[in-house]
């Protein structure tokens, strides 16, 4: 009987948890079906020392800032979700909030809007052409970073970037800063980013379509800048040919600065300060900003821009004709009573000098002359040359 009574206990014991076990097991799964989209937080550290976001402390730390945001990918979202920082500003340890998406690994890269999608060869990434001007440091979204993790509660950043600093005297308020590679690098646009198996980014750029792609512009808030260090985010490398910089002030002159090969090399997670100068206004930065073509007599920063002899579509014409090493063209407006043709070589390489002629009338007037100038801008379809002699200056449209 007791023998009995115990194994019916047993029984339904057993039946009982059996019971309970089933009701936890179901009640687990729909726990963790509901959990996926429901609103988590996580902790992303920075790398340091080097600048992975738009504040930098007095000790030189990176910090987050308020509205920061990151894009968290896995499998099942290749397109990423969005994380936004919910605590931790003003330090380098942030908490970020969003919707959970699931099982791991996890990548992620900040900021967010510069991430793509991600795929086997890496995270898409978007490199812009304009950043924005924050003394000593770098504009929000300028610089790059990625982590991965197999625990979404965790990820530690490290640097995609390295970043070039230019310190330069001047009692001039800068509106902007141009930076444009000599070479063939690609420093805006598309690329790939991956962590190596050392827990190392790497960031390969696609190759360049055009010179739209070899600068960066630093651009400077309304009333004007007048910090002595500028600094700008570029792809690690060795930028062996040097840079074109161009420093645009407030009273509308430019100054250009060739920048040497040898203390060039952008290295990941690291600020290579440039040799410093003082601004010296050379140019009116009206030139740089035509977007006409042609001659134009004075571009001199202590003269008046003078008339140029250059395209206006509403009252001119031009023609054009190239061979195997020569681009011929000539604009004329019939109103003004002038023509120019200009003719340079056909490839003109960012700081290069190059002899021009240059064949005017005006007039009745008919004058013909050959100088040296250097091509110190370039766009997909423009060459900026300047004679720094007489500080004419030529826009020679490149077309084919």
């Amino acid at each position: 009987m007791k023998l009995r009574s115990l194994l019916q206990v047993a029984i339904v014991s057993a039946t009982a948890l059996f019971a309970v076990q089933c009701k936890n097991a179901e009640q687990d799964g729909s726990a963790a079906q509901q959990a996926q989209g429901k609103q988590i937080t996580i902790t992303a550290s920075l790398e340091q020392p080097t600048i992975t976001k738009t504040s930098l402390s007095s000790e030189n730390k990176v910090l987050w800032s308020a509205g920061d945001q990151i894009k968290v990918y896995n499998a099942s979202h290749p397109s990423g979700a969005v994380y936004t920082l919910s605590s931790g500003s003003g330090t380098s340890l942030g908490e970020f909030s969003g919707d959970n998406i699931g099982d791991g690994p996890y990548y992620a890269i900040y900021p967010a809007d510069a991430g793509g999608t991600l795929g086997e060869t890496g995270i898409a990434v978007t490199l812009p052409k304009e950043q924005g001007y924050v003394a000593g440091s770098f504009g929000s979204g300028a610089a790059v970073s990625i982590a991965q993790a197999e625990n979404i509660g965790n990820f530690s950043f490290r640097n995609v970037l390295g970043g070039v600093s230019f310190q330069v005297a001047s009692d001039k308020a800068f509106s902007a800063i141009r930076l444009q590679t000599k070479g063939e690098e690609a420093l805006n646009g598309a690329g790939t980013v991956k962590m190596s198996e050392g827990g190392v980014p790497q960031l390969t750029m696609a190759d360049r379509t055009s010179d739209e792609g070899s600068f960066l512009y630093l651009k400077c808030p309304a009333e004007g800048a007048s910090a002595s260090s500028f600094v700008l985010m570029l792809p690690p490398g060795s930028f062996e040919s040097g840079f074109m910089v161009e420093f645009l002030d407030k009273e509308g002159n430019v100054m250009f600065k060739s920048a040497k090969a040898d203390v060039n090399k952008v290295v990941r997670s690291s600020i290579v300060d440039m040799p410093a100068s003082t601004y010296t206004p050379t140019y009116k930065a009206a030139f740089f900003e035509s977007d006409s073509f042609g001659f134009f007599p004075a571009i001199g920063a202590a003269a008046e821009l003078g008339t140029p002899l250059s395209y206006d579509e509403a009252a001119g014409q031009y023609a054009f004709k190239n061979t195997d090493d020569q681009r011929y063209v000539r604009v004329q407006n019939l109103s003004q009573g002038f023509y120019a043709a200009i003719t340079t070589p056909k490839v003109m390489a960012l700081g290069g000098t190059y002899e021009v002629t240059v064949e005017k009338v005006e007039g009745s007037s008919l004058t013909s002359s050959k100088a040296n100038y250097i091509a110190v801008q370039k766009t997909g379809d423009r060459v900026w040359l300047v004679n720094p002699e007489d500080n004419t200056g030529i826009i020679q449209k490149m077309e084919d």
